[in-house]
């Protein structure tokens, strides 16, 4: 299983991230709250991960599953992101060349809670050979 952190917004934005995932692999994939949560506030619960679309409209939906907020440290362009701000998850299967945009969304625990939004974009590619 490979570890793709990536250090991206975590709030509904038009902002582009692509992620890829080898067809036939098991990636864990993280989507960070970098600058959007407040200063000692941290994601709670656990976070929501769905296809939101994808192209091909006819490609099949990769299995989801780990979901989850990172419960160690992660390290991503040359930081530290502390236990609670990415949400991580796993993606297997899907249709090779396809690309889908996730909605990512989680729960934070200051009070009020706000939630979180993001729609990062995942492409499946064939492996190298």
């Amino acid at each position: 299983m490979t570890n793709k952190p990536y250090q991206v917004g975590s709030q509904t934005t038009t902002e582009t991230r692509v992620h890829t995932v080898d067809f036939g692999d098991s990636d864990t994939t993280s989507d960070l709250a970098d600058g959007k949560l407040n200063n000692g506030e941290l994601f709670t619960g656990t976070p929501t991960v769905d296809v939101y679309s994808k192209t091909p409209s006819s490609a099949s939906d990769p299995t989801l599953g780990s979901k989850a907020f990172n419960t160690e440290v992660l390290f991503a362009n040359g930081r530290a992101i502390v236990i609670g701000e990415a949400i991580q998850f796993t993606v297997t299967g899907g249709t090779s060349g396809a690309t889908y945009v996730m909605k990512l969304s989680g729960g934070t625990d200051s009070s009020p809670s706000q939630t979180l939004e993001s729609y990062p974009e995942i492409v499946i590619q064939d492996p190298p050979t």
